[in-house]
């Protein structure tokens, strides 16, 4: 198994909490493991940020389209919020 292979399988441990004997790892599965929890607690810090923290203006330059409510076009953007909504 390659480092970046180990580095893949102990990421997917630590996403399915599954129980990882540290004591039996040799040195380089023990770097491959702090690499993976250095990347998977990059991930959960990412998931808990805010894409956007600053929604883009609604305006005529950069509306996605247009869908039918009743029988007037109403336009969306591509956070999909409604004009209405904003």
């Amino acid at each position: 198994m390659t480092y970046n292979e180990m580095v893949d399988h102990y990421f997917f441990q630590l996403a399915e909490e599954e129980h990882i004997d540290r004591d039996a790892l040799t040195a380089e599965q023990q770097l491959a493991l702090a690499e993976a929890e250095q990347q998977y607690d990059a991930r959960l810090d990412n998931w808990n940020r805010d894409p956007d923290p600053e929604p883009v203006p609604h305006t005529e330059e950069n509306v996605m389209g247009f869908y039918k409510d009743g029988g007037e076009w109403v336009p969306y953007w591509q956070d999909n919020q409604p004009a209405w909504v904003k």
